[in-house]
Parts: C-alpha cells; sequence; structure tokens
C-alpha cells in the first residue's frame, strides 16, 4: 500500500556550462620590427571585450623586440581598467609582476591565472611597465633619431586600422603630470588569453 504521507520534490536540472579558451588584444603576426621605450614609463594597449558571457584571465603575451637592444631585459606586467575618458584606471593586480627574458623570445606569456581576475566588461588595458634606469646598465644604442637610449625592451607593433576599437597610449616616466598620451596609428602587440564560460 503506498504510503499516504509521501512527499514529491522538485528538482531542476541545468545544462553544465562550456568553458573555452580565447585569444583577445593584438593577435597579428604580421608586424613592425619595434617601438623603443624610454626607463620607467608604461605602455598600454585597451582591448574591448566583445561578449556577453564571464571570463578570466589566464595569462598576458607579449612580443619584444630586440630594436632596442634590450630584449633579455625585465620589465613589468599589469592589467588596468578603463575610465570614462577612456585612459587605464584602476590597477587590477596589486603586486610588482617582473617579466624575466633571459632567453631573448619574442614571444612572452605571463600567466596570472593565479589572481582569478575576473575580465572588466567595458575592456581593459595591458599596460607594460619599464623599471627605473639602475636596471638597464649594460649600456646604450642609438635610436633613429641619434639619441642615446638605455638598452630596453622594444615593443613589436601593427598599424592601427581605421574601424579599430584597440588604441595604444603611453606615459612617459619623465613628465611629473603622469599623462597619458595618444601613441598614433599604433596598436602594440600585447594580448590576453580569457577562460568563458557560455
Amino acid at each position: 500500500m503506498a504510503n499516504e504521507n509521501a512527499q514529491l520534490f522538485e528538482v531542476n536540472i541545468s545544462a553544465k556550462k562550456k568553458s573555452k579558451l580565447i585569444e583577445i588584444g593584438n593577435t597579428h603576426t604580421a608586424y613592425f620590427t619595434g617601438f623603443m621605450t624610454f626607463t620607467n614609463s608604461k605602455y598600454a594597449l585597451f582591448v574591448p571585450y566583445e561578449t556577453n558571457f564571464a571570463g578570466l584571465f589566464k595569462s598576458v603575451q607579449l612580443k619584444i623586440s630586440d630594436r632596442g637592444k634590450g630584449q633579455r631585459m625585465p620589465l613589468k606586467v599589469n592589467i588596468y581598467s578603463k575610465t570614462d575618458l577612456g585612459k587605464p584606471g584602476v590597477a587590477l593586480i596589486n603586486d610588482d609582476v617582473i617579466v624575466h627574458n633571459p632567453e631573448g623570445k619574442v614571444n612572452v606569456v605571463v600567466d596570472i591565472s593565479k589572481y582569478n581576475l575576473e575580465v572588466p566588461k567595458t575592456g581593459f588595458f595591458i599596460v607594460a611597465e619599464t623599471l627605473t634606469a639602475e636596471y638597464y646598465d649594460e649600456g646604450f644604442v642609438k635610436s633613429q633619431s641619434g639619441q642615446l637610449r638605455n638598452k630596453l625592451p622594444a615593443f613589436f607593433w601593427t598599424q592601427k586600422k581605421r574601424n579599430s576599437k584597440s588604441y595604444s597610449l603611453g606615459q612617459n616616466g619623465f613628465d611629473l603630470r603622469k599623462q597619458w598620451i595618444d601613441v598614433y596609428e599604433v596598436n602594440f602587440c600585447f594580448s590576453a588569453k580569457v577562460q568563458v564560460n557560455n
């Protein structure tokens, strides 16, 4: 005889979300030789995030040129939010992520998965920062304009397309106002790998 006091429970079955790894940013394989840098300066690429799905940062990749004879030299990497004025806002990584490239690789991949950073829906900046002059004491190199500069990492770049939503900015370490200025017609070869759940 059936138990008249038996209860029915409602069970909701939902489809398991699938995740995939995507690379966003400047992923072009054809690029120009190298954008030379200054000490204690920042170089940023804005990357729009054009998906409705949440994403987590896994890694950042920089294409580093030897044009400045400093391909093996250290630098910092960070992810910044975007302000309403379209400039880098808050640094999302509180640590100093210093990148060393002793083998002089062109494609330098930095694992940032341990920070569990969610990708901002409004897009973000990948920022590479050169260190102060004492970190670059291996002599000088002459620029195209004839100036003597420290041997520093230089960045491969592509020409900015007219309809591109990405753009590059720079902040010169000698500028006491720390203003971000446009690097016209240039998109640095920076990109990020993001895990997306859809």
